[in-house]
């Protein structure tokens, strides 16, 4: 943190290692081999079930980052006017994982979901009964599925990692 009349500054760094993150699984089919058995188990009507999902303790991951924030304040235009600039890098990776629960379109989520850089740039501006602010927001590349994509283009976007 450095600090100096009304010029803020902040960098922090973070490495987060996280083991036995709970997931859903991926999706078993039920077959009809397997109504007996769920039957069995107490479960009423499984001829109803087509697939289904769990919870498990399933991978470790490590996250790490970097996030800076610089903040002036002035005045301008017979007014307080504030600029604030903020920047973030983010990068997960997942250390471990069991193939039988999670797949790899799951792993390629958790790692590329999410846009590695952030940035906000924003001018703020107040007069005694008037205030108002401008901001521009900038996020880098990230990795989606549309939520009912076709298996070839999911298979595709694997390829492309």
């Amino acid at each position: 943190m450095y600090a100096e009349g009304d010029f803020f500054f902040t960098a922090d760094y973070y490495n987060i290692e996280v083991t036995d993150r709970i997931t859903q699984s991926s999706s078993f089919s039920v077959e009809s081999d397997d109504y007996a058995n769920l039957k069995a188990l107490g479960v009423n009507q499984p001829e109803q079930y087509s697939q289904i999902k769990y919870f498990s303790n399933d991978f470790d991951t490590t996250t790490q980052g970097i996030d800076v924030v610089a903040n002036y304040s002035m005045e301008l235009f017979e007014g307080d006017t504030h600029f604030s600039l903020a920047y973030n890098w983010n990068d997960t990776k997942v250390d471990k994982f069991n193939p039988d629960t999670t797949n790899e379109l799951k792993i390629r989520r958790l790692e590329d979901e999410m846009p590695h850089h952030k940035g906000t740039f924003t001018t703020a501006q107040t007069w005694d009964k008037i205030s108002m602010f401008v901001r521009a927001n900038m996020y880098g590349s990230f990795y989606a599925v549309h939520a009912d994509g076709r298996e070839e283009d999911v298979k595709q976007a694997l390829r492309s990692r």
